[in-house]
C-alpha cells in the first residue's frame, strides 16, 4: 500500500512552537534542576538567590529570543515550505513545492515521536521530518502510518 499525504505547510508561528516544545522536552530536567536549587538556596543569604532567580528569569527568555530569531532568520526557510509525503512499507518519500525530493528509507527511521496533532520522525538523534496528522487524507491513511512503524513509536 502506498499513501500520499495532503499538501501542507508550517506557519511562522508553528515553527517557533514547535522549536520551544522540543526545547522545553528536552531540557525538562535541567529546568527542573534549576527550580530545585532556588528553592534550597531560600534558606541562604539574598544575593546568592538574587542571582539564582535572575539566571531562571533570562535564562528562558534567551531561550525563547534564540528561538523567535531562527524562526524569523532565512535558515528556517525550508520548514515553512509546502509539501507531501508519499509514505509505503519501505520509504517515506519528500516532495517540497520548489521542486526538491528526498527519499528517507523505513529502516533509518530511529524513532517517532507522537504529540498532539504532529508526528515527528527522526532520522537522527537532533533530524526529524514532521507530519501533522491533518496531512492524512483518510483514517485508514493514518492507521496505515501508525501500523507500519509499531517498533519506532515510543521509543
Amino acid at each position: 500500500m502506498e499513501i500520499v499525504t495532503n499538501t501542507f505547510s508550517l506557519s511562522k508561528k508553528e515553527i517557533f512552537h514547535l522549536q520551544v516544545l522540543l526545547y522545553l522536552r528536552s531540557r525538562k530536567w535541567l529546568i527542573i534542576a534549576l527550580l530545585a536549587v532556588i528553592l534550597i538556596s531560600m534558606s541562604r543569604s539574598y544575593f546568592s538567590t538574587a542571582l539564582l532567580l535572575a539566571f531562571v528569569i533570562l535564562y528562558p527568555l534567551a531561550i525563547v529570543w534564540q528561538c523567535w530569531s531562527y524562526t524569523k532568520s532565512i535558515y528556517s526557510h525550508i520548514f515553512s515550505l509546502e509539501r507531501y509525503f508519499t509514505i509505503n512499507e519501505s520509504q517515506i518519500s519528500i516532495h517540497l513545492s520548489d521542486g526538491s525530493n528526498s527519499v528517507i528509507m523505513i529502516h533509518h527511521v530511529r524513532k517517532v515521536m507522537e504529540l498532539n496533532s504532529i508526528y515527528l520522525v527522526y532520522i537522527s538523534k537532533n533530524q526529524f521530518i514532521h507530519i501533522p496528522k491533518t496531512a492524512f487524507a483518510t483514517e485508514l491513511d493514518l492507521a496505515f502510518f501508525q501500523q507500519m512503524m509499531p517498533s519506532h513509536l515510543g521509543r
